[in-house]
């Protein structure tokens, strides 16, 4: 099956609400928001997120699109808003559907968020990892990333346990 990685559009609501709330269900540790917060919003919330995603000034989500209805993958990228770090990005809400894991697709869509930064004049790419999510952080190791510190029970999943998140940066 071939992909292809596109920024994400607004008739895109539908696949992206799926793989988000999947994502949100299936990994809580791996991520800042919760699907108990997010499993109700309306399209209208849905759609302000997206929006904000779409003009692509200062943010954009990358997407593997399968051409089936149903996304692959999907990465996001956001600029920092002050003056003084306005070089930096981070990497947000990656997300690979178990199907489709091991075909690259990480990889293609940091592609695109770094052409993204390049075109921003971003020098610098962060992210934030679970400390136990091996395999990502294997990925983002491949992919240039080293560890930069780590933060101490970053995310609190809804049965109460802390989970410590790594920093990891790579130049653009």
């Amino acid at each position: 099956m071939d992909f292809v990685i596109r920024s994400l559009k607004e008739s895109d609501l539908r696949a992206y609400v799926a793989i988000r709330l999947e994502a949100l269900r299936d990994h809580p540790a791996s991520f800042g928001s919760s699907y108990d917060d997010q499993h109700a919003d309306s399209d209208e919330t849905w759609l302000a997120r997206i929006h904000h995603y779409i003009d692509g000034i200062d943010s954009q989500i990358f997407v593997a699109d399968s051409g089936t209805g149903e996304f692959a993958a999907l990465l996001g990228v956001y600029r920092e808003s002050g003056s003084k770090i306005r070089h930096a990005a981070y990497v947000v809400s990656v997300y690979v559907r178990p199907a489709y894991r091991g075909r690259g697709l990480v990889d293609r869509l940091l592609e695109a968020a770094l052409a993204w930064c390049r075109e921003r004049q971003i020098i610098l790419l962060r992210l934030t990892v679970t400390t136990t999510n091996l395999p990502a952080i294997r990925c983002y190791q491949r992919l240039g990333f080293q560890t930069t510190g780590t933060l101490p029970q970053y995310i609190r999943t809804a049965d109460g346990a802390y989970h410590d998140e790594y920093v990891m940066s790579r130049p653009v």
